[in-house]
């Protein structure tokens, strides 16, 4: 099911509900750029995948079709010189700050909101920013990274414990 929204309050409205569902197997995320890069409406839109035949989507092609335009964000953002990716991960009680921050820098973003990894693009010129940003995430209580790891501006970010054991490696 592909959900069209209006507002980050309908998505902090939903969200709980669907994550509740449980045949829903994943939640992604994209903002109102990111949608528009793939020529859906300039709204927000949560794509919402079903492990039975609950979703509004029933048709296998279809179904492809719309992951397919998802999976194609990165070839999309680096054609736009946004290739420079961070994949922080963020309470759910804090996504609607963070996607606010987000808007306001002007960074485009995607994500696994189920999960609450958000995936975000940033250009050359805005490499300052991801600084800003992890500070934000460990100030949100989340993780600087979801899934693709730590490197070194990430290092000073992650705790203690964490270092002597990525160190022991």
């Amino acid at each position: 099911t592909v959900y069209a929204i209006d507002t980050l309050d309908e998505i902090i409205e939903v969200l709980p509900k669907l994550k509740e569902n449980p045949h829903v197997s994943a939640i992604e995320f994209m903002d109102k750029n990111s949608s528009v890069m793939i020529e859906f409406e300039k709204k927000y839109h949560l794509l919402v995948e079903y492990d039975d035949l609950s979703g509004d989507i029933k048709e296998e092609s279809e179904i492809e079709e719309i992951w397919g335009l998802r999976d194609g964000f990165r070839t999309l953002y680096g054609e736009q010189e946004l290739d420079v990716i961070e994949d922080p991960w963020i309470p759910e009680e804090r996504i609607k700050e963070f996607i606010e921050w987000t808007e306001t820098n002007d960074v485009p973003c995607f994500g696994h909101l189920g999960v609450g990894i958000m995936h975000l693009h940033f250009s050359s010129a805005q490499k300052g920013m991801i600084e800003k940003m992890l500070t934000l995430v460990k100030k949100f209580g989340g993780n600087v990274s979801g899934e693709h790891g730590i490197g070194i501006l990430k290092k000073k970010f992650i705790e203690p414990d964490i270092k002597s054991r990525i160190h022991a490696l």
